[in-house]
């Protein structure tokens, strides 16, 4: 168990992330029983879960709470700044979409998107029933296995680091950097 006031922990370190205000974090943690998660019982079908950004819908992103967790650094994730930005919506004839809309960081012609422009394209090109934003950052990454290959879209801006010191750096575009989660679809 670890815990910090100020943020920067490595969430994949645990099971389960709690964050709670300060006072709760002191002294012995009581045993913690999960008995449901939003309105799903755990009884042992759910197979996995995730924490989201802001829904699509959101008025004013810059103050989503989300922006003041100083978990997330010192660089809050919604604010007007173009980034690579990844959502999960459905649409009102049922069908669930993951889209990426890919950028990279630094560049003057491919910076990404913002969270409003992200939200008025999607919501401008379909009939949204809900919708809303995973991580955003330098690791937006779509992989998609077809009958014949594996294709990975975005995220393709990437040096792999060396293994040894005085070792070159190595362009890997195809890959891209790796990531710490995945989201399964099938």
């Amino acid at each position: 168990m670890t815990s910090s006031n100020s943020g920067g922990l490595d969430i994949f370190n645990h099971d389960v992330v709690a964050r709670m205000h300060e006072r709760h974090a002191h002294g012995e943690l009581p045993e913690m029983h999960v008995r449901t998660l939003g309105g799903k019982a755990i009884d042992g079908s759910l197979q996995g879960a995730l924490s989201v950004g802001p829904m699509l819908d959101t008025e004013n992103f810059t103050s989503h709470p989300v922006n003041r967790d100083a978990s997330l650094g010192g660089r809050p994730p919604f604010l007007d700044v173009p980034l690579a930005r990844t959502v999960l919506y459905e649409t009102d004839d049922g069908m669930v979409h993951l889209r990426l809309f890919d950028g990279r960081p630094g560049s003057s012609i491919f910076p990404g998107v913002t969270p409003d422009q992200v939200s008025q394209f999607v919501t401008s090109e379909e009939n949204v029933t809900w919708g809303c934003f995973l991580d955003p950052g330098q690791t937006a990454k779509l992989v998609v296995r077809g009958d014949d290959d594996i294709a990975s879209y975005g995220n393709t801006h990437y040096l792999k680091w060396p293994k040894q010191p005085g070792e070159k750096f190595i362009w890997v575009p195809k890959s891209g950097r790796p990531t710490a989660s995945t989201i399964t679809l099938r």
